[in-house]
């Protein structure tokens, strides 16, 4: 019997890192889409949406407010990244160095992550569980998460590199006096066309230096 007792507790240790694993799942085809408001520092408040792609390697980036619309393309598998912009009415494809975004994660990596458990809410649908970032120079954010999924691309949200669970309600102010506040509204796992992803053939590709000077 006691032997019996042991390959039960052997068979359970060896099952729970399935569990676990099987609990966390890469998003990597589908739809985030988050509601936005931009509170400027002078206190003028902008509604908006930003919504995430995803299909594999690549991630499409579309944030849209009244006063500010940008797209970005980014394939982590061919190493390419493109911001799509209009200016004065011409459309443009500028090309952006994916180690350039990266870099701009690295003042939010290393981050600290704290489940509270103190309180749990239905958003878009999901489940989600209070938590909180906390960053190395000691700044925090608070959030709502989910812990069913997390994006398979470490790219898709600037302060949150390579975070493993699925943020769904966020805030943050800058030091300039903004903030922007997203909250979930859709979470589709769905297969998605790979035309997604292609640069539209009214814009114009062009390098970084190239739209400078073309601004």
């Amino acid at each position: 019997m006691a032997d019996y007792r042991k390959i039960v507790v052997f068979t359970a240790f060896l099952a729970a890192p399935a569990l676990m694993a099987h609990a966390q799942t890469p998003f990597v085809e589908g739809r985030i889409t988050f509601a936005v408001k931009l509170t400027a520092a002078d206190h003028k408040e902008y509604d908006g949406t930003y919504k995430y792609t995803f299909k594999g390697g690549n991630l499409k980036k579309e944030l849209s407010l009244s006063i500010y619309q940008e797209t970005f393309l980014i394939n982590t598998s061919a190493g390419t990244a493109y911001a799509l912009k209009t200016n004065h009415g011409k459309k443009y494809a500028i090309q952006v160095e994916i180690e350039d975004l990266r870099k701009e994660q690295l003042k939010y990596e290393g981050f600290t992550f704290n489940a509270k458990g103190n309180k749990n809410k239905v958003i878009a649908g999901i489940a989600a569980k209070d938590g909180e970032i906390v960053y190395t120079d000691g700044s925090r954010v608070n959030i709502m998460y989910s812990d069913k999924w997390y994006p398979n691309i470490p790219l898709t949200f600037e302060r949150f590199p390579d975070v493993k669970m699925l943020p769904l309600l966020f805030y943050y102010k800058d030091p300039n006096g903004v903030s922007m506040r997203f909250e979930a509204t859709e979470v589709s796992a769905v297969p998605v066309e790979n035309s997604e992803f292609s640069i539209p053939t009214d814009y114009k590709v062009i390098s970084s230096e190239e739209y400078k000077r073309a601004k």
